[in-house]
């Protein structure tokens, strides 16, 4: 049975099972873009300033436990501007971020990544840097990015045949 769009949704749990973010940042493939991210405000402050502006809403894809309203507003974040997605919800992550991003509807976008999922980072980066997002990706502890083995090529051509 659905509940209708009226009424607020029942609020499964009364606090978090646990504190988020419990999953280190994710890193930006792009240096151009590092060095940006090294000049940006903290997370925290970011989200605070967007939860009270009338920008759009703060997405919070998987994250671990689920977000209470008192400890949102203890942090200085309008709990009223928060959409929550849980993971068992998301069939294909990459189409889901992609219609978040570009939707026009999201100030800030933060997710909490599974271990097996593969996401075209760079198509993500270029949709929230054209929309004006806040884009955080955690990563689940412990896992690295993916180490490029083997010789460096550009659309398959050996970059050190082309110098």
């Amino acid at each position: 049975m659905s509940q209708p769009m009226s009424h607020p949704p029942f609020a499964a749990s009364v606090s978090m099972s646990n504190p988020w973010p419990t999953r280190h940042q994710g890193k930006v493939e792009d240096e151009r873009l590092t060095a940006s991210a090294s000049q940006e405000p903290p997370l925290l402050d970011e989200l605070v300033r967007l939860s009270h502006g009338d920008t759009g809403w703060i997405l919070l894809i998987a994250p671990p436990g689920l977000p209470v309203a008192k400890q949102l507003q203890a942090q200085g974040i309008n709990p009223d501007r928060v959409l929550v997605v849980h993971s068992p919800k998301i069939k294909n992550w990459q189409r889901m971020l992609e219609q978040s991003l570009g939707n026009g509807h999201c100030a800030a976008v933060l997710t909490w990544l599974p271990e097996q999922v593969s996401l075209d980072r760079a198509k993500l980066s270029k949709l929230g840097q054209r929309f004006g997002v806040l884009t955080r990706f955690f990563e689940p502890a412990g896992t690295a990015l993916p180490v490029h083995n083997g010789a460096l090529a550009y659309g398959g051509q050996d970059i050190y045949l082309n110098h």
